[in-house]
């Protein structure tokens, strides 16, 4: 160091003194590596003394001599590099409390380029550090973060369980914790379905399934309302919640931070880490980590939920139109077959690789396929969803066929979606149905719903009503007049809607000359392709009710003859003497049985005044 004159001196300390009072942070000068110059009140306020105390002073007097050593050493560098020199330690103020300063050395020279003194400065910037370890610490756990949703997001539905596992494993090493979970919901029980613990901690898991909703009802009713469960220490628990507290106790978890899993606005369980060492507190950057990684995994877990039960319905979908018994059969717009059923190689006569080489138009008779082309088209452009052309087995037969059809995708390619029912044993059964129809004696019509117009009629209805085909059918039975009470033709009707059938109903109708004939009738609603009809059944009785009126007026004629045969008319033979009258076969008999047996008279037998005095004594 130089040599200053007094004067030249005192005006130094008073501008170091100036200077270095004017400047918010700890400024201090050196008059050579182990002596204070002038200090300010920041730095005389750190190193717990008052100025007068430190200026001037040598450092030995002032700190331990471990760190006036350093202090000198550290000093000395500066000296002898005549260089400014900036390093950052940690120094601990007069309270013990540790602080990360940068401290800033310069020397300063005289005229001659000697070191007049060492100017010192130091920065706090333990917040600055601080901040930049959290901005780094937040870094890494995005960092963390985007591996995990990238784990989670990559794995198909089938290894989600294994991808939730890799994320525990991921938040709990990055943030140190003893034990990362995740709890999920059933019906009414809660289960640890996926578990990471740190080296020497006891997993849990084979614990905690099954548990009851019921027994941990301060947790439910937080994850249920969308809250954090954030514990520093188990003691801080509520009284309420002392289920809860012998769980996590029993588990010797000493603090512990969970967060709800929700799928839309339902929860369906919990992410947790757990502190089974030590104690420990939960800074914004874990919760938010936490919540982030919980989002993610309970999009997931629904995803895993989603995919599953669209497989299964998939499958379910397969396995159905495997098992039908009509033909299904798949293509693209350009007519190409995607898929076929079992029973499409069974009926038409392929193998599945030989129908997939095929195109659906193939697979009807040539003579159909420009119809058929044309019925595709209006399918595609939403006109029309069935075809009611027949298909060609591979043998030539002719299969006739109703097809119901649908467009869609299959794997992920537009398709139509033709699913043909099998109609030979139904035109077989039709066939004998327009037999027994037609060759019916009794009267049959056919009629669609809801307005009853005729479809079909048989011939014993046009022979025994007097009309010809054309002019009943489209016509309703009302615009033809047909029944005598159209009231009780009406209400027949409505018990016909409300029961889908009647039975040997009596009533008239007329036939096209005016002629009355009397109807027993019978009828059911049947369908047929969709559509609803009413098939009609009347026996003609009125030869029948024209035989009872007769039978009736000879029952009645009989009446009357026997009531004249019971009344005695014309002479009677009668003995004279003994009073007994002979009957129609030349038998005599008392007159009492033979009036009672040509008579309703019955006798009560007595004895005459006149008699009573002859004949009694």
């Amino acid at each position: 160091m130089t040599d200053e004159k007094p004067d030249s001196a005192r005006n130094i300390v008073e501008q170091q003194t100036l200077l270095i009072e004017s400047l918010p942070v700890q400024m201090w000068f050196l008059t050579d590596e182990a002596t204070y110059g002038a200090v300010n009140q920041y730095h005389a306020d750190f190193v717990g003394k008052a100025k007068p105390e430190t200026e001037y002073r040598k450092l030995r007097d002032l700190f331990p001599a471990d760190v006036a050593a350093t202090c000198e050493q550290s000093n000395r560098a500066v000296l002898e590099s005549k260089k400014t020199v900036v390093s950052e330690e940690w120094v601990a103020d007069s309270h013990g409390v540790e602080h990360l300063l940068e401290i800033t050395k310069t020397p300063v020279f005289d005229s001659n380029g000697k070191v007049k003194y060492i100017a010192c400065f130091a920065i706090d910037i333990t917040s600055r550090r601080e901040a930049e370890e959290t901005q780094h610490q937040n870094q890494k756990r995005m960092t963390t973060v985007l591996t995990a949703l990238s784990v989670l997001n990559k794995e198909g539905f089938t290894k989600i369980d294994d991808a939730i596992n890799q994320t525990l494993k991921l938040l709990g090493e990055f943030e140190k914790v003893d034990r990362c979970y995740v709890f999920l919901f059933a019906q009414d029980t809660a289960s640890n379905t996926h578990e990471w613990c740190a080296p020497g901690v006891e997993p849990q898991k084979d614990n905690l399934q099954n548990l009851p909703l019921s027994d941990m009802p301060w947790w439910l009713s937080r994850i249920m309302t969308g809250q954090d469960i954030i514990l520093s220490r188990i003691a801080d628990l509520p009284a309420e919640a002392f289920r809860e507290r012998e769980v996590l106790e029993a588990q010797s978890i000493q603090s512990l931070l969970a967060v709800p899993l929700r799928m839309g606005q339902s929860p369906i369980g919990f992410l947790g880490f757990d502190a089974v060492h030590a104690p420990r507190s939960w800074d914004d950057g874990t919760i938010l980590l936490i919540h982030v990684a919980a989002e993610g995994m309970a999009h997931a877990i629904a995803r895993q939920k989603t995919e599953t039960a669209l497989a299964e319905r998939e499958a379910n979908y397969r396995a159905f139109l495997e098992s039908i018994p009509d033909i299904v059969i798949v293509g693209d717009h350009e007519g190409q077959i995607l898929y076929s059923n079992p029973t499409a190689s069974a009926k038409l006569g392929y193998a599945p690789d030989k129908l997939k080489n095929m195109r659906v138009i193939d697979l009807h008779p040539a003579w159909v396929r420009k119809e058929a082309e044309g019925i595709v088209a209006d399918i595609l452009a939403g006109k029309r969803a069935s075809c009611p052309l027949p298909v060609i087995t591979r043998d030539g037969a002719l299969l006739p066929v109703e097809t119901r059809v649908s467009l869609g995708t299959w794997n992920g390619r537009e398709c139509i979606l033709g699913i043909s029912k099998d109609l030979s044993v139904e035109q077989e059964a039709l066939q004998k149905f327009a037999k027994l129809f037609g060759m019916n004696p009794a009267l049959m019509a056919v009629s669609m719903l809801p307005d009853r117009r005729f479809v079909e009629v048989n011939s014993a209805f046009l022979r025994v009503l007097g009309y010809s085909a054309d002019e009943v059918i489209g016509k309703t039975s009302a615009e033809l007049g047909l029944f005598v009470n159209p009231d009780q033709q009406q209400q027949v009707a409505g018990a016909l809607k409300e029961y889908g059938r009647i039975q040997e109903v009596e009533m008239q109708v007329k036939t096209k000359d005016g002629a009355i004939r009397d109807g027993l009738f019978s009828g059911e609603i049947i369908e047929s392709q969709g559509k609803r009809y009413f098939l009609t059944v009347m026996i003609d009785i009125t030869d029948r009710k024209r035989a009872e009126i007769e039978r009736e007026k000879t029952l009645q004629e009989l009446r009357l003859a026997l009531a004249e045969v019971k009344t005695l008319r014309g002479i009677v033979p009668i003995c004279a003497w003994c009073k007994k009258v002979r009957d129609d076969r030349g038998y005599w008999e008392q007159v009492e049985s033979y009036v009672s047996k040509h008579t309703e008279a019955e006798f009560s037998h007595g004895i005459c005044p006149e008699c009573a005095k002859e004949q009694l004594p």
